[in-house]
């Protein structure tokens, strides 16, 4: 094969890779990922809120400085690094908690969990509960990780307030801004 020949094909594989790409971004349902983001917020504020607050872990260096001494603490697990890594490793698997929402007289789309945790009730009216659902939230939710992990993790260690809006809406763009306009 000479070299033209191979150029034309590599252009032609190039381009087709980015087209697909490009294809796979701009069917990202909005409606479908900002549900995804909330949920992997709500699920994580609740296993952090039920985590044994008497539970800790030391964090910091092991090494021993010229003193003799080792510069670590020991801190709540609830809410750490560590804590939060563990947690979004399986948090995709809880999108199946989830069911759509149809909001009847203006049509919007929400996700809403439909499984109870212990006495916490439920809402099902309008509620439409199917395994497509929880697998495209699934999926939702690995993209989101994929891209915004990091910036999710510091969000909860630092403990930033309204982590909803500032990831959700402001970092990843998927759910729409409320304004006070839009709450009355």
């Amino acid at each position: 094969m000479d070299i033209r020949k191979l150029c034309h094909l590599l252009r032609y594989i190039l381009l087709n890779v980015i087209l697909q790409g490009m294809m796979v971004f701009a069917k990202r349902d909005p409606v479908l990922y900002c549900g995804a983001c909330s949920a992997v917020i709500t699920e994580i504020q609740y296993a952090i809120e039920m985590e044994d607050p008497r539970r800790t872990i030391d964090v910091g260096s092991f090494r021993i400085d010229p003193d003799g001494k080792r510069k670590h603490e020991t801190i709540p697990y609830a809410g750490s690094e560590t804590h939060l890594h563990d947690l979004v490793e399986d948090i995709c698997e809880k999108m199946t908690d989830y069911a759509k929402k149809t909001d009847p007289e203006t049509s919007q789309v929400s996700y809403v969990r439909f499984q109870a945790r212990g006495d916490e009730p439920i809402e099902l009216e309008h509620v439409t509960i199917d395994a497509e659902t929880g697998k495209k939230l699934k999926i939702a939710c690995g993209n989101f990780l994929e891209e915004y992990e990091d910036d999710l993790i510091e969000k909860f260690k630092t403990k930033t307030a309204d982590i909803h809006t500032q990831l959700c809406s402001e970092i990843a763009g998927y759910c729409p801004q409320v304004t006070d306009k839009d709450e009355l």
